[in-house]
């Protein structure tokens, strides 16, 4: 997996740097043309600002995205909000 999220940190981000490690969210199945298909969903908290591509709020996408990406990313905002809600209530704060 780390080898995965190496090419989308440093090819496709332009090396971003990270905080901590990937927060896995779920598995989503889906039915695509030659079958089906299997995405692993994880969301990660960035250091610093990716001068690679452009970037949306969750609540503000815009609407050509791929297929089913909206629900994906629907699924991990809500799961990155729940996380952060949680460790604020815990007295845990991101550094």
């Amino acid at each position: 997996m780390s080898d995965a999220f190496s090419r989308i940190l440093d090819g496709e981000l332009g090396g971003v740097e990270i905080k901590g490690d990937p927060v896995f969210v779920e598995y989503s199945f889906r039915e695509e043309g030659r079958g089906m298909g299997l995405s692993l969903l994880h969301w990660v908290e960035l250091n610093s600002d990716s001068k690679m591509g452009k970037w949306f709020r969750g609540d503000k996408l815009p609407e050509n995205l791929v297929d089913d990406s909206a629900d994906s990313i629907n699924v991990v905002v809500k799961h990155y909000q729940n996380y952060t809600r949680r460790d604020s209530f815990a007295g845990i704060t991101s550094s």
